[in-house]
């Protein structure tokens, strides 16, 4: 019935970064009619570590007693259900047996981590037990999902208690997460080289793999043909091109859902945004250039571009400006960073090509896409 620290690792097919082969990259690749190097990632010298052991940062941010609803062998009904006393810190939370018969568990969260408040399996049970109330910290990084239990005096008591836990994690997990983004607005104009030429969405978000998390910067091209691209790059100058991720109309998009989550994946490749409302609008773009790439005709004009950009330029004035606590921006980064990678200086062409301009798809050129000089600097995989 109930489901706790269950494993939730996605398969390896899901997973980017140092993981992706080059047996699956050339596959990919393949479905894609690319030549094999397009689909790669690259470890960033400006990556953080995730380490599910590392040390808590005290003090916690709210402390109490609540049940914690277990299973055996991480899956099947209901095992166990303990008294303990849980502690939300800012870059994790701790679980402390109250009979003191069982180890202390602790975990250090990734920015993919989710607070969900849950109900009963049924409108009837929620009825009959108005003053328990479920809430549930999931880390899918780590593979961990916990399942909690507040016990109230009233059912209004469960629902107030429920809702400080859930606030309190979700805030922690938000404060990592913003703490790994350089300050930033997000925006819709090209800069001075022609591979952001058709851009319509740009900014940075963090990006999934096996062992930590990654701040890209990363820009959503119109269609020029019938695919285009969300591009990641090292950073805002767009001269160190990392990856080219194909969006068609069979491009999938799922949100993660929880409490201030600001988590989603497209296609195998995990992104968090900085903040719920940033991404709801790269979710919205998103899907807005799949309509576009299946009804609409191609390639898109200059007026349409213009169109597009005024229409994103709207929403982007309504997002909030998100600023860390004046208390932890000396703390921040609240993730560990990862050591350097090797890296090259004027490596061969990576094969990662942007696509043209609208102009340039409309002149049936010869010249091919326009892709970042090969005297850029490119971090290569290790």
């Amino acid at each position: 019935m109930f489901l706790c620290c269950r494993e939730q690792r996605a398969p390896e097919s899901e997973l980017v970064g140092l993981s992706l082969d080059a047996k699956a990259a050339k596959a990919k690749a393949t479905r894609h009619g690319q030549d094999g190097h397009g689909t790669g990632l690259v470890h960033l010298p400006a990556s953080f570590e995730v380490d599910g052991t590392a040390p808590l940062r005290e003090p916690p941010l709210k402390s109490g007693a609540v049940w914690f609803l277990q299973t055996k062998h991480y899956e099947g009904p209901l095992q166990d259900v303990s008294k303990v006393t849980l502690s939300i810190h800012l870059n994790g939370m701790r679980i402390r047996y109250s009979n003191n018969d069982k180890a202390t568990r602790s975990l250090a969260w990734s920015p993919f981590a989710v607070v969900q408040a849950n109900r009963f399996h049924n409108k009837k049970s929620d009825e009959l037990w108005p003053q328990l109330r479920l809430f549930k910290v999931s880390d899918f990084q780590n593979g961990v999902s916990c399942l909690f239990l507040v016990n109230g005096r009233s059912g209004e008591e469960a629902l107030h208690d429920r809702a400080e836990w859930v606030a309190t994690a979700s805030s922690a997990i938000r404060m990592l997460t913003l703490s790994l983004f350089p300050v930033f607005n997000v925006q819709t104009m090209p800069n001075n080289f022609q591979w952001t030429q058709t851009r319509v969405l740009a900014g940075h978000m963090l990006l999934f793999d096996l062992k930590g998390v990654t701040p890209v910067f990363c820009e959503l091209h119109a269609p020029v043909d019938y695919t285009t691209s969300l591009m990641a790059y090292e950073d805002d100058t767009c001269t160190c091109l990392l990856a080219n991720l194909i969006i068609d109309p069979d491009t999938k998009i799922v949100e993660r859902l929880g409490v201030d989550s600001s988590c989603f994946t497209l296609n195998e490749h995990h992104f968090a945004a900085r903040t719920v409302a940033e991404k709801t609008l790269w979710i919205r773009a998103i899907s807005n250039i799949k309509v576009k790439l299946r009804h609409a005709l191609l390639p898109t004009s200059d007026l349409e571009l213009k169109c597009y950009r005024n229409a994103v330029e709207e929403q982007i004035a309504y997002l909030p400006s998100p600023r860390l606590p004046a208390m932890l921006t000396e703390e921040a980064p609240l993730l560990k960073r990862r050591a350097q990678p090797c890296q090259t200086t004027n490596p061969p062409n990576p094969g990662l090509h942007a696509p043209r301009t609208p102009s340039a798809a409309s002149e049936n050129s010869s010249e091919g896409p326009f892709t970042p000089p090969a005297s850029a600097k490119v971090a290569v995989a290790v």
